[in-house]
């Protein structure tokens, strides 16, 4: 679920943000749209520093759960974002703005896509609330509120175990994604060779490691590399990566 935290917030540093407004009665829907395409570094700008973010999660089991962030939380998160080459394309529907003298409150639905490289991981659709308030001629959000119904999850971070079995045989375990819930599969895999050349044996096929360099094989020859491993256990993780490529954007080992 810290995963899904994660790509949450995220959205909140690449989505539209409110920015300077000439007017109070301006068409915000078309305002949003244009700061869509403004740089994401330049939008933390457009958040005032003591802005709040009330979160709420109702998740498919009928769980609800809430977290609050902080301006600083989204400057964090701007930062691994950055670092894990992930992006967001967002856009806006149904807005509705309320106007007072200095300040504005905004209800919309936004719908967002979270890549990691040019690769789609997740999407959902938010509805929020957003209070604005005129600081030195230019608007803020000072408060933002934002509910969110969990969708199916295809893709997402996998965890694995593995447990030792007699001489070079191991039991591998992998959690991986599957719509509203999470499945286990089990394989057994079996190393023979020696320390230069080893092949592992797993149910969905063979692998070389040679080398401290993965391979996949097809009729008994290497044919392409999956990456490099020091370890038997590592690369597990690179054989688990490619058999499930289709649900696992990431994989985790569990000590």
């Amino acid at each position: 679920m810290k995963t899904l935290w994660i790509f949450i917030l995220g959205t909140l540093i690449s989505a539209p943000l409110f920015a300077q407004q000439e007017a109070p009665d301006q068409d915000i829907k078309s305002f949003l749209e244009e700061i869509e395409s403004s740089d994401v570094s330049k939008r933390l700008d457009y958040i005032d520093p003591n802005c709040k973010i009330n979160y709420v999660l109702v998740r498919l089991n009928g769980n609800i759960g809430t977290q609050t962030y902080t301006y600083d939380d989204l400057v964090k998160r701007a930062e691994y974002n950055r670092i894990n080459n992930l992006s967001f394309k967002t856009s806006i529907k149904s807005v509705n703005t309320h106007t007072a003298a200095d300040a504005s409150i905004c209800e919309y639905t936004r719908e967002f896509e979270i890549f990691k490289g040019e690769e789609k991981i997740a999407e959902n659709t938010q509805v929020i609330t957003a209070v604005l308030k005129k600081v030195n001629d230019d608007w803020k959000i000072v408060q933002m509120n934002i509910s969110e119904l969990e969708q199916n999850k295809e893709k997402g971070t996998c965890l694995c175990e593995v447990y030792g079995g007699p001489q070079d045989e191991y039991i591998v375990k992998a959690i991986i994604p599957a719509g509203d819930h999470y499945e286990t599969q089990m394989d057994n895999y079996t190393l023979s060779g020696n320390d230069g050349d080893k092949v592992i044996k797993t149910a969905k096929g063979k692998y070389l490691l040679r080398n401290n360099e993965v391979f996949m094989m097809e009729n008994e020859k290497a044919v392409k590399s999956l990456g490099n491993a020091t370890k038997d256990e590592e690369a597990f993780l690179l054989i688990l990566k490619q058999q499930y490529s289709q649900q696992c954007s990431n994989i985790l080992r569990r000590q």
